[in-house]
């Protein structure tokens, strides 16, 4: 749920447009349950709950961060340093 809610995000954010409820809502609430189902099968200590919601965080984290790297990466121009180019002419076979 995660995932699809914010490939679609993100298509939207691509499109110029803003996303509507419905992916934001589903984002909130896969992340929340994730992290919820997490604790409560969790050991009944400060340390157990807290291990076992790590794991439920990081997905979470790491997903925006990366799908926040995609989006920002879009709009940016590609730079050819002509070095990949060079290296590509010399091992392509003489036509």
């Amino acid at each position: 749920m995660i995932v699809a809610a914010s490939a679609t995000l993100l298509a939207e954010s691509r499109a110029g447009r803003r996303g509507g409820a419905l992916p934001w809502a589903l984002l909130v609430a896969g992340s929340v349950a994730s992290l919820a189902a997490n604790v409560a099968v969790a050991e009944p200590t400060l340390t157990g709950r807290v291990i076992a919601a790590w794991p439920s965080f990081a997905l979470t984290a790491t997903w925006e961060l990366l799908i926040r790297q995609v989006r920002g990466g879009s709009s940016h121009q590609v730079v050819c340093c002509r070095c990949c180019c060079r290296l590509r002419r010399r091992w392509q076979a003489p036509r």
